[in-house]
Order: C-alpha cells, then structure tokens, then sequence
C-alpha cells in the first residue's frame, strides 16, 4: 500500500551535465613508413545519402549547379576532348564531374581514374568506387600512390600513381588523410528528427478508436 505520511519522505540532490563536445583529433599521416587511408566511413555515408531526403537533395542540387551550367575551353583541341568522354561508356564530361562533385560531399573524398594515350591525351574519366581506394601516404604527407580492391580477382589490388587518379577531399583540416563528410555536422539532427518522426508515426497508428459493447443483465452494473 502507498505511504501517505509526508515525515517519511526523504530529499536527495541530482546533478545535470552542461552541453559539450566530445574532443578529435586529425587523422594524420606516420612519421615512420607508409600510413594508408581507405574511407572507413563511406558505406555509413551512402546509406544516409540513400535514405535521408533532406541530406540527398542537398549535396544534388550543389553539383547541378556547380556542374551543369556546362564549361569553356581555351581551344578547340580541349573543347574535343572533353566533349567526347563517355565517362562508363554513357555519361557525358558534365556528368562525370557532378558524379565527383557529390561523392566528395557525401563521403569527403572522391577518385576519378584519368585514362590517357601512350602520348598523354587524354582519352577518358571514370568515377571510381571510394570503398575499394587506398590512399598510401610517405612520412612527408604526401601522396606516393593510390590502391584499387579488385574484388572480382582473388582480391588483386591494382596501384596507380599519383597523376593517374584524379582525387578530390572535401574541407581537409590540417594534414588529416581524409576530407569531412557533409554529414558529420548534421548527423545528429538528422538521427533525432527521424527518431521522433518514426516515434510518432507509431503512436498515431496504434492510437485508433476502439469501442466495447457489453450485453448485461445486470443493467444498474
């Protein structure tokens, strides 16, 4: 049974933590040998740029606009060039490039294999797939090398050199290996919206009307 009695109650102290933010520190390259870096965070990336409208229209409509205003050449040997790039065999120069322009937003760092002529003209660019990329750092910092998992070849990795590979990082702090994803700042608000969209479209689906009708003959009770 439920005390009533205010003397027995008892008083106790709580405290509440003010706001802060967890501290980081940069990914960056050893001091000693090579040090790698292969987008750990890229499928987590793609799944969120997949499902979440309000993160996907976004980082869209900035490579549209960046990239499909179309481009000026300084000659007529470049515009030809450019013009005639397939990209996987049906994409055009422009689609090639907002294809680059989202990765980099979405994951922090995008890769396009630049394939040329014996004599250096360029013949074409296609998009590469970050999850299967390697970037190989020397104790300088610098880019010695680029690593591609082939997956469909007793996992034989394929190494490019630094011009073969054009790679692009998203808002590098410091000498960080990896860019900043777009959603790093804006995962939290995005995790909580739908937490509280996917709680409320629960409670109204459940919360119906039910009515009981009960045939008594006891009809005081």
């Amino acid at each position: 049974m439920t005390s009533t009695d205010l003397n027995q109650t008892t008083t106790g102290t709580s405290t509440k933590k003010d706001f802060s933010v967890s501290p980081q520190i940069l990914d960056s390259p050893s001091r000693s040998g090579e040090t790698s870096y292969d987008n750990p965070n890229f499928s987590k990336n793609l799944g969120y740029y997949k499902s979440i409208p309000e993160f996907k229209r976004p980082l869209d409509s900035l490579a549209i606009w960046a990239c499909g205003k179309g481009y000026t050449t300084q000659d007529s040997l470049t515009q030809t060039i450019l013009e005639n790039i397939l990209g996987n065999g049906k994409q055009s120069f422009q689609q090639v490039m907002i294809n680059h322009l989202k990765t980099k937003k979405m994951n922090g760092g995008s890769y396009i294999h630049i394939i040329r002529h014996d004599n250096g003209t360029l013949l074409n660019l296609k998009n590469l797939n970050p999850s299967r990329m390697k970037n190989i750092y020397n104790p300088q910092g610098m880019i010695i090398r680029f690593e591609q998992l082939d997956l469909k070849k007793q996992n034989t990795i394929h190494k490019f050199k630094p011009e073969e590979i054009l790679y692009s990082i998203n808002e590098p702090i410091g000498d960080e290996m990896g860019g900043v994803s777009a959603l790093e700042a804006c995962q939290w608000i995005i995790d909580t919206r739908n937490e509280v969209m996917t709680d409320l479209r629960r409670i109204l689906h459940l919360s119906t009307i039910r009515v009981m009708y009960i045939d008594a003959d006891d009809t005081t009770r």
